[in-house]
């Protein structure tokens, strides 16, 4: 959950990431000793697959840091800034994660106990269809207790 200093932040910072074609997806702030860390994690919207590339994400960062030294948000006090995706296998814990992951292998562990990993081909309101092993299975995101991304090399 956000605090409100993160909502306002992320709300701030939305549209110049959504400039790049990126979303905000996440929005930390911390407290490191004297300095306040900013962590920010962003990713391609919910209709596009495959990766944000890196040199977009750098350049994010430059104009998010350039954004924040203006803008002083924390009163002149020193903070460090992290710009990122959330990387290849992070776990799936929203609609939108699993509209990003169509198409790749999908590790589940269900609430039941049982775990099996398939090919995301679709995802409707009520949750993803995976090809296990040939057979099409729809779950309900309520029999999902995690889910993420397989690494596959090819």
């Amino acid at each position: 959950m956000r605090t409100d200093e993160e909502a306002a932040l992320a709300d701030r910072l939305g549209p110049l990431v959504h400039g790049h074609g990126l979303v905000v997806e996440d929005l930390k702030i911390g407290v490191n000793g004297s300095r306040r860390s900013v962590t920010v994690t962003v990713d391609l919207p919910e209709d596009q697959t495959g990766a944000a590339d890196l040199d977009t994400i750098a350049q994010v960062s430059k104009e998010v840091g350039a954004h924040l030294d203006d803008d002083e948000p924390f009163d002149g006090r020193a903070y460090t800034l992290e710009v990122s995706s959330p990387g290849a296998t992070r776990p799936l814990t929203e609609p939108r994660h699993w509209k990003r992951a169509r198409g790749r292998l999908i590790a589940v562990k269900l609430a039941g106990g049982d775990s099996l990993t398939g090919r995301l081909i679709d995802v409707a309101d009520d949750g993803p269809q995976l090809d296990v092993g040939g057979a099409s299975r729809r779950l309900a995101y309520g029999e999902i207790a995690s889910a993420r991304v397989e690494v596959e090399f090819k």
